[in-house]
């Protein structure tokens, strides 16, 4: 097992596209000296194979906006139980606004 980095992958494409297979297999054995030529020669056509990665990630888009002081603290109001068994107040909303 082996880490390819992405300019060791440019240079191994570079070589497979302009120079051949063996010479591919050639640039990947000089960086990675412990591969057999077989292996080296499957590594080298997958690494070819790879498209480079695209200029910039996609942004994260959250689904919807989130009011973190509502879900982590000041907006929350502890419910109490009755004894006849009914919950008092509401858990997740928060407080009534007093005018």
């Amino acid at each position: 097992m082996f880490i390819v980095t992405e300019s060791d992958a440019a240079a191994i494409r570079d070589a497979f596209h302009k120079e051949g297979e063996l010479s591919a297999i050639i640039e990947l054995r000089q960086r990675f000296p412990g591969i057999d030529h077989a292996k080296a020669r499957a590594c080298a056509q997958t690494i070819a194979g790879w498209q480079p990665p695209s200029a910039a990630p996609c942004p994260v888009v959250p689904l919807r906006p989130r009011d973190h002081q509502d879900v982590w603290g000041a907006g929350i109001r502890a419910g109490r139980r009755t004894s006849e068994g009914q919950t008092t107040g509401n858990l997740l909303s928060k407080p009534p606004q007093t005018s």
